[in-house]
């Protein structure tokens, strides 16, 4: 009578085998993408650490900074002009009939960032007569 029962219960017993596989692959997978996630999160906070240290280095002081950043150069608040458009061929526009000059400011970013940019100056365009030349130093 056993011999009869093992056809029987054979379907049931290759499905558990195969159930069991398959929670066997999944704990792998879950294995393999849990030590990718914490690679790729070492790898970044070394990439932090890193950015940290390249900021620290950056900065030239003579002396030791404190929480001062090093100055621009060319120096903050300096006036220059981005570009001269003469019309023609540019196209005249509001505020200014003819040429005219576009003007941007130095700035730089508080301290621990310490960044020197140019935006745009206050008034931000110069209105010019024919042929004057700008009383800014070009950018």
């Amino acid at each position: 009578m056993a011999a009869f029962a093992i056809p029987l219960i054979w379907p049931a017993v290759v499905a558990a085998a195969e159930a069991a596989a398959a929670v066997a692959i999944a704990i792998a997978g879950a294995i393999v993408v849990t030590e990718t996630i914490e690679a790729v999160d070492d790898a970044l906070q070394e990439r932090e650490r890193g950015k940290a240290r390249e900021k620290s280095t950056d900065k030239t002081c003579v002396e030791n900074c404190g929480n001062k950043c090093p100055p621009c150069v060319p120096p903050v608040g300096l006036i220059c002009v981005e570009r001269v458009d003469q019309v023609p061929p540019s196209r005249p526009h509001a505020p200014c009939p003819g040429d005219h000059a576009h003007l941007v400011q130095r700035n730089q970013a508080p301290y621990p960032d310490c960044r020197c940019f140019w935006n745009k100056a206050r008034p931000d365009v110069l209105c010019l007569e024919p042929g004057e030349k700008p009383p800014y130093p070009r950018k």
